[in-house]
């Protein structure tokens, strides 16, 4: 308000075409917010403490029709939504210092990307869409809402399911297309949020995308608001992936619920669904079989062959044709053993259901209900059902113990200070059977991963540690090679 009345007493016009604004300030836990307050902070503390983008973004994320909350609470929120950006900035700059590639004039043939290449693409260039159309109807909520989608999505979807492709490979074709497409997304995210929170897109833009691309503009405010800089068709691959986020959702908590670490690895996963479910499975079996530990998924059109049936008493009609004997009769079917209860169901489905000696009872005195079969779990939501086979015999135990080692080896790495790139040697010291057993078993499973090129006693290690693998003690010792 104060600046429409100056410029139009000192310009005789609005400083402004269109504004938006939100209609108070509160403090973080809802009280008003004054100069005055002791909830208040100075602006120049919260500059200096909080960070300009943090403080904008907050403003800017709240939409227009509710109160904008302020303070250190509320912006440490903000700070770990924004993490994820930086991580996956600092995921490329930790493998582009290494493989120093070269993105200048490089455009990939849409044939020679994978499809989550072109997923990914086709994700970016919706953002870039739909901020257009927000920032021409002062949306910013709805600009900030997608982006943190987008970010979720990039790191914890399209980062994770290709950070293999970033190791040193042979495939520089595959290596380079994977920077190409990860640097896009960083480029065009800069590019939408640069109104929002200009430092950090400026710090990302000269760090990535510049230090990769030399004809990239000088700053990203010089850069001009493209939508779909790059295009590939989506042939479908948004709604298969969004299928297939939602049977790794489904198959998460699956596992949770279970206390299964997703570190074991599974026999089966079955997924019941309709055509698009199974289109959506066979794009993505080798991520699912990945990213999941399963050895196996199969697409079935019925889920019946993973339930057993059984029977209950609807009460409310059964009180009346059984009466006293209600009760004797729910206990019956409790007790069932599973051959009985087979028949039982039988006879409800031909409607005289035999109970005992409670003989020919109408169907319309039962319900008829469905359970996991035994080492089964299943999951349904939005038409489709995930269900899993938990038994786990020794080599699958075998096998989640190994992950469980070369998981604590890694930790150790890094504990030790040495470089993703660095080889090593790895010696292990244990009295476990089992413990012996997988690095025998797995030994080159196990150098791959921790980029060993022995398994070997080591005279002067640089890092040890003891740790716990199985509820038994393994030591682990590691020297760069």
């Amino acid at each position: 308000y104060s600046l429409l009345v100056m410029s139009v007493v000192l310009t005789g016009k609005a400083p402004y075409k269109r504004i938006g604004t939100t209609p108070m300030l509160l403090a973080q836990d809802g009280k008003k917010l004054s100069k005055s307050s002791p909830n208040n902070i100075p602006l120049d503390t919260a500059f200096s403490e909080i960070g300009a983008d943090i403080i904008r973004y907050n403003f800017v994320s709240t939409p227009l029709v509710n109160d904008v909350k302020f303070g250190r609470d509320t912006c440490d929120e903000v700070k770990r939504k924004l993490l994820g950006l930086w991580n996956a900035y600092i995921f490329l700059n930790t493998y582009a210092v290494i493989d120093k590639p070269d993105l200048t004039n490089y455009k990939p043939k849409e044939s020679e990307l994978t499809f989550m290449d072109r997923w990914l693409i086709n994700r970016v260039n919706e953002f870039t869409k739909n901020a257009h159309t927000a920032y021409s109807n002062i949306q910013f909520g709805a600009i900030s809402k997608d982006f943190e989608l987008l970010v979720d999505e990039l790191t914890n979807w399209y980062i994770r399911n290709n950070r293999r492709r970033f190791y040193k490979s042979e495939n520089n074709l595959d290596t380079m297309n994977a920077y190409f497409c990860l640097n896009y997304a960083i480029k065009n995210i800069c590019m939408v949020m640069f109104p929002i929170i200009p430092f950090i897109s400026e710090y990302l833009w000269q760090n990535a995308v510049r230090a990769l691309d030399k004809n990239a503009e000088e700053s990203v405010a010089l850069h001009s608001y493209t939508i779909a800089e790059f295009s590939v068709k989506d042939a479908g691959l948004t709604k298969s992936t969004d299928i297939v986020r939602n049977i790794f959702t489904m198959a998460s908590k699956l596992r949770n619920e279970n206390q299964i670490k997703v570190k074991q690895p599974l026999k089966t996963m079955f997924v019941v669904g309709n055509d698009d479910v199974k289109k959506a499975v066979d794009l993505y079996i080798d991520v699912i079989e990945s990213e999941l530990n399963i050895k196996n998924v199969v697409i079935e059109h019925d889920n019946s062959k993973f339930n057993d049936e059984y029977l209950l008493l609807d009460f409310r009609r059964a009180g009346a044709v059984l009466k006293g004997d209600v009760q004797k009769v729910k206990n019956i079917l409790s007790s069932a053993s599973a051959v009985d209860m087979k028949k039982m169901v039988a006879g409800y489905k031909s409607g005289s259901v035999d109970v005992m000696e409670f003989k020919g009872l109408d169907s319309a005195l039962f319900t008829l209900a469905t359970k996991p079969k035994q080492d089964f779990v299943i999951e349904h939501e939005n038409d489709i059902t995930v269900v899993l086979d938990i038994t786990i015999d020794r080599n699958l135990m075998l096998e989640g113990l190994s992950r469980e080692l070369i998981r604590s080896a890694q930790v150790m790495r890094k504990e030790a200070g040495f470089n993703v790139e660095d080889r090593i040697n790895i010696q292990f010291e244990t009295d476990s059977p089992t413990l012996n057993e997988i690095i025998e078993k797995f030994s080159d499973k196990i150098k791959s991963e921790l980029l060993a090129k022995n398994i070997t006693p080591l005279n002067k290690p640089e890092y040890s540690s003891v740790v716990e693998i199985g509820e038994e003690k393994i030591k682990i010792m590691l020297s760069r090679a």
